[in-house]
């Protein structure tokens, strides 16, 4: 930005306070940041090396670091005065600047300090597949020896938290508290001081923080209870009909009242209140009341008597000494806990130190106790002018702990936007964020100050106006965390042309009753085809239309790549949305993170591993047989069966190899032998050579890639080889272990990432999730799923846990088989629940902010009349609270908007006596049916059908009269055939092929030919395995030139570390980073060429262009010929020097004596096409232009 806001400025200039800007979204918080740090490093003369920058991920990191470069530059271009040395200074300081997320920062603390923790200066961050595998074997080991100690407390433990007689649930009980404590400072400390607030009397337990919680949450249901009965003595007042019903909802009124009383007096008064609360029989109503009225004042009453026998029961089902009695007993078995969570994590910390390995939690701990030291402390407050840290709202206890160490009084700036905090999930702790947002002045003068950015450059005012009206009706300190006043509110700051329809759509579909017959909140896949299908419609309809492109400041049509669909969670949606759009012709690319161990081709491999270790398992043997490793049709697994009574599959298909003699029994034999022979391997071949070479020997690995989604499928199967390789590296061996690994793996983290592939960028609909989505901004957003259930799983395990409320168990006693909720449990389920809520709402507004010029809301609902009904309650925080999804909050705030109208009209509410909430928003609703896709259909087949009937009259005796003219234009050529043997696009490769003159031979490459793989030759010899191709080593050499950090290639174990990183990141697998030679990178970057690019102002690497050229330029013997051809090309890279530009080429092919200057000539003329492509693309000189040959070493200049 040129020009900054008033807010901007001061958040720019503000010195000497600690600043928390509270940036709401698109309001320019990555550009404030770097302007502030441009202007204290060029202004105030502070090195960059003495600012310590926090970014939320590694990503954030680079594109700061980029930022600042860029700024620097520009500065260093404007200076020609004193200056320019500083400036300079600052370049080369910028590589070992500390601008990292804080992970990194502990990771180089950690490294610098090692002699304080007495750790392996080598360590490396383990990979969480291999991390997950070592708290398996920690949790294992330390439960059989508890078993084997018969500590009382143990059992105890077990009796109550395992099940049956499988342990699983108290080792995932110990993981997840070991997990949980790691966002405290002082885990083992915290831990130890929940349980030990177990031995509290009664009278004590009504001042535990379990109590005041629960004491607010009862006096928010009861507000609640008494706004219902009021709604429903309103409806009475309408109808004289109903008078007969006043006597009892006013009597329920002063119950809510009395109970409210109490609750202020405190609990004995309450408890004893509630057991005495009843409520008195409806009166008659008169014959001639509004039946409607009638019903809704019933439910409204029902509802709010649903509220108080809720409080009774659950909330306070129980006397104080009661509840305490129950943690008294509990106390010892969380004793044990916290006695196997110490030798879990001592176990697990000695597995990793076996491995020389840390994992992220070590890191952040690790540095907390470096920092514990005063002297270290005192050194990096002395080395840190300025902090600033980014996304502030993600923190937790511990990285605020780490803060405070090393912040001084006045150098702290902390940027985000709290109503942006989806991250709770990770442990992230919003509330430290609000804290200080509500205890931080606004003054200059303020030590502690808050600035608000509310200025939002992105969205459309429609948009603005829309998330305003949404949330300043919903999102308060209760629901949200936040009040979403002035200060939280945004306002329009962008500049763009009006739009006929910049309306937010709401499209409501109605479920089909009968699919939903036992759970009206399931996802049922017909309701999710149908959502699909509805969008598909509603994107061919945006396709072409007119759309405002800020980036061009220019009205251009919509494309593919402009629309996004965002989901809650992608898991099960997105699958069905991808089928349905493609079928429908629409290109599409869904970003997924989760779903690896239901992607078909992986769970078709992992059954054959288990057959090859146990052959007597039905359901992987029948998806074997079925699955093209098999080759079993249905009709020869139904011959197989019906020839044997026996119960297993199994022994089936033994016995028809034992009776018969003909080709099913030796393709089953075969199969079998097949098994054996790989069984045999199995026990003596590492498991990864057995899973590589029966991905290769049957050839499922290119099969699978033939398959749609290919290349996701066969990274897929290399991540499965990754895990086995890690696996090995364990102490555990064998096929047996490894699948018992998996199972595991699946069992406790749930899932593993998809690998990833690309097509994001292409010209598609992307398809990702709400969390995927934030920090972005897409021109079209469709947000589906908006009727999905939320998730509130996480209050059904058997222990709970939560920051503040500590530990909250069920209270089991297994002898008289009762189970109940301790004190402790309640107020968590509640709490944790309303945090989750407020969760959903933040995620809710992330995804309402995305788009700049159109928002469209999906939702699939069960009976929507009935929904309004629901949708017409108070918009208090009570009755938000009881959203199940999306719609829940959307739903009442447009149903009394203007443009609300047709939901009003489903419950007969009149405008006129209606509280309508006028707003400067524009809504367009919408309720379809399913049958409207169905009539669609039929409209198509009734045109199809029309147009066979008209064929019908047709024959060949009515034909015939045209025979010349079908004749001639059969027997016509066309007169540019030199045309058409031309691509109407090539590659800058392929222009080196046209100077040979051999057109067709050279631009039409002769099709490719590959041995068919084994499950299509029963008698194929085995495949051996070969190493890379030169084409593949040098791609993986282009991939790594691309990627490295070039602040970090100044020795070999800076560029192998990164090499490592690739790998773990799956983005190069081992055989690819083997191939590179490190030696050869290192050799470059020293060089006088590598050493003018690490200099120069600005470097851009793999940059893709397009440029026409006139085909007779490229073709002179067609000299007639005017047609264009499209060169499409990517420049490996090139830099910026002063005010021209350097090109470099990188070539790693070998080159002989006898060849080198042949290659050197056919290079020339593709860098010389590179050259024109970048003089004329960005109106720019191209000073110099060079081949650099890794080969010879040799630098050629052009």
């Amino acid at each position: 930005m040129n020009r900054w806001t008033k807010e901007q400025s001061q958040a720019i200039q503000a010195r000497n306070s600690n600043l928390l800007v509270a940036a709401a979204a698109g309001s320019g918080k990555t550009a404030v940041l770097v302007e502030r740090i441009i202007q204290i490093i060029i202004s105030d003369k502070v090195d960059i090396d003495r600012l310590l920058i926090v970014t939320f991920t590694n990503a954030a990191a680079g594109e700061m670091r980029d930022r600042i470069s860029a700024a620097i530059a520009a500065q260093l271009n404007e200076q020609h005065n004193d200056d320019t040395s500083f400036l300079r200074r600052q370049m080369q300081l910028l590589n070992r600047a500390s601008i990292s997320t804080l992970h990194a920062f502990c990771t180089e603390l950690v490294r610098e300090h090692f002699h304080l923790l007495d750790i392996d200066p080598k360590f490396r961050i383990g990979d969480t597949a291999e991390c997950e595998l070592l708290r398996l074997e920690a949790v294992e080991e330390i439960m059989e020896e508890a078993y084997a100690e018969e500590n009382e407390a143990f059992l105890g433990l077990a009796e109550r938290f395992a099940v049956s007689k499988y342990d699983t649930p108290v080792e995932n009980l110990i993981l997840r508290t070991h997990d949980f404590i790691q966002s405290q400072p002082d885990s083992r400390e915290w831990l130890i001081a929940q349980v030990e607030a177990f031995n509290l009397d009664g009278n004590k337990l009504e001042a535990s923080n379990w109590f005041e919680y629960l004491n607010r949450d009862i006096r928010m249901q009861l507000a609640g209870a008494r706004e219902l009965f009021a709604q429903a003595l309103l409806l009475i007042n309408q109808d004289n009909g109903l008078d007969g019903y006043r006597a009892a909802i006013e009597a329920d009124l002063l119950l809510t009242e009395d109970l409210e009383n109490c609750r202020q007096k405190g609990f004995a008064c309450l408890y004893d209140r509630l057991q005495t609360a009843s409520h008195q029989r409806l009166g008659r109503a008169a014959k001639d009341c509004d039946p409607q009225l009638q019903n809704q004042v019933k439910a409204l009453r029902d509802e709010g008597k649903k509220i108080i026998q809720s409080i009774q029961t659950s909330s306070l089902g129980r006397n104080l000494d009661d509840y305490a009695s129950d943690l008294v007993e509990l106390h010892p078995y969380m004793q044990a806990l916290v006695d196997l969570v110490d030798r879990f994590g001592q176990r697990y910390q000695e597995k990793k130190a076996d491995k020389g390995m840390l994992d992220f939690n070590d890191l952040e701990h690790f540095a907390l106790h470096i920092l514990s030291y005063p002297e270290v402390a005192e050194a990096y407050r002395s080395k840190y002018v300025y902090i600033f840290v980014d996304e502030y709202q993600d923190s937790n206890l511990v990285q605020e702990a780490l803060l405070n160490y090393i912040k001084r009084d006045d150098n702290l700036f902390m940027v985000g936007d709290v109503k942006q905090s989806i991250y709770r999930f990770r442990l992230a702790d919003p509330t430290l964020f609000i804290a200080k947002y509500e205890n931080f002045g606004s003054e200059e003068t303020d030590l502690n100050r808050r600035i608000d950015l509310g200025m939002n450059f992105r969205s459309r005012a429609e948009i603005i106006h829309g998330v305003n009206y949404i949330f300043g009706q919903i999102m308060s300190p209760e629901l949200g965390e936040i009040e979403y006043d002035e200060r939280a509110c945004l306002n329009y700051g962008a500049s763009m042309q009006e739009s006929e329809d910049a309306s937010i759509e709401v499209l409501l579909i109605e479920k089909d009753p009968d699919l939903l017959e036992f759970d009206e909140d399931a996802d049922d896949i017909n309701d999710i085809e149908v959502e699909a299908s509805f969008a598909a419609r509603r994107i061919k309809e945006l396709l072409g239309q007119p759309i405002y492109d800020p980036r061009l400041a220019a009205v251009r049509p919509v494309d593919y790549r402009d629309i996004v669909i965002l989901m809650r969670s992608t898991i099960d949606r997105s699958a069905v949305y991808l089928e349905i759009l493609s079928r429908q012709g629409i290109p599409v690319y869904a970003d997924v993170n989760r779903g690896y161990f239901e992607a078909l081709e992986v769970e078709i491999f992992l059954n054959l591993l288990r057959l090859v270790d146990n052959k007597r398992q039905d359901i992987p043997l029948l998806s074997v047989m079925r699955s093209p490793l098999g080759r079993f049709n249905a009709e020869d697994l139904l011959a197989i069966r019906l020839n044997s009574q026996a119960p297993a599959f199994y022994e089936a298909t033994a016995e028809y190899m034992a009776t018969h003699d003909d080709e099913l029994q030796s393709k089953l034999r075969q199969f079998m032998n097949q098994l054996d022979l790989w069984k045999d391997k199995s026990r003596y071949m590492p498991i990864e050579e057995l899973i590589w070479e029966i991905m290769f020997k049957t050839g499922y690995y290119h099969y699978v890639g033939a398959m749609p989604g290919g290349l996701q499928r066969q990274a897929n199967l290399r991540i499965l080889f990754d895990r086995a390789r890690q696996f090995q590296e364990t102490s555990l061996k064998g096929l047996y272990n490894f699948i018992r690994f998996v199972d595991k793996l699946k069992s406790s983290s749930g899932d593993m990432d998809m690998a990833r592939i690309l097509g994001e960028n292409d010209n598609v609909v992307r398809i990702m999730s709400i969390h995927k989505s934030k920090g972005l901004e897409f021109p079209i957003v469709i947000l589906a799923g908006m009727g999905k259930q939320f998730n509130f799983s996480d209050t059904s395990a058997p222990v709970l846990f939560h920051k503040t409320l500590g530990i909250g168990p069920r209270y089991i006693d297994p002898t008289a088989r009762i189970s109940r909720d301790t004190l402790p449990r309640l107020a968590m389920k509640s709490r944790i629940k309303m945090e989750n809520l407020s969760e959903e709402m933040r995620i809710l507004y992330v995804a309402c902010t995305r788009p700049v010029n159109k928002l469209i809301m999906l939702a699939s609902l069960k009976d929507i009349p009935r929904q309004a009904v629901k949708w017409n309650q108070a918009l208090e925080p009570f009755n938000l609270s009881k959203a199940r999804n999306f719609m829940d909050w959307i739903g009442p705030v447009v149903m009394r908007h203007p443009d609300g109208e047709i939901l009003r009209d489903l419950i007969n509410l009149e405008t006129d006596s209606y509280e309508i909430n006028p707003d400067e928003s524009c809504w367009r609703v919408e309720i379809l049916s399913p049958a409207l896709l169905n009539r669609q259909v039929e409209i198509l087949k009734d045109h199809q059908i029309n147009m066979l009937n008209r064929m019908q009259f047709f024959n060949r005796q009515e034909t015939s009269a045209f025979k010349e003219v079908i004749d001639t234009r059969l027997a016509w050529h066309y007169p540019y055939q030199d045309a058409v043997k031309i691509p109407s696009k090539l590659s800058v490769s392929s222009v080196k092929k046209l100077q040979t003159g051999n057109l067709e031979a050279d631009l039409y490459e002769p099709p490719a030919y590959i041995n068919p793989p084994e499950f299509m030759n029963d008698t194929g010899d085995n495949m051996k395995k070969s190493g890379l191709t030169g084409a593949e080593r040098g791609t993986a050499m282009h991939f790594v030139m691309q990627h490295l950090d070039l602040t970090k290639v100044s020795s070999r174990d800076e560029i192998e570390e990164q090499l490592q990183e690739m790998l773990q990141n799956e983005l190069l697998d081992e055989e690819e980073i083997n191939s590179i030679q490190i030696g050869k990178i290192l050799r470059f970057f020293r060089s006088k060429l590598g050493q003018r690019l690490l200099n120069a102002s600005q470097v851009f690497r793999e940059v893709p262009f397009n440029l026409v050229y006139k085909a007779h330029e490229l073709l002179p013997e067609i000299e007639d010929l005017k047609e264009e051809l499209l060169i499409q090309g990517v420049i490996d890279l090139y830099f910026r020097e002063g005010d021209d530009l350097v090109l470099v080429d990188y070539k790693t092919d070998y080159i002989s004596a006898q060849n080198r200057a042949e290659l050197i000539q056919e290079y020339s003329v593709q860098v010389q096409l590179y050259q024109t492509a970048l003089e004329k693309i960005l109106n720019q000189n191209v000073k110099e232009s060079y081949l650099y040959l890794f080969h010879t070493e040799e630098i050629v200049k052009i």
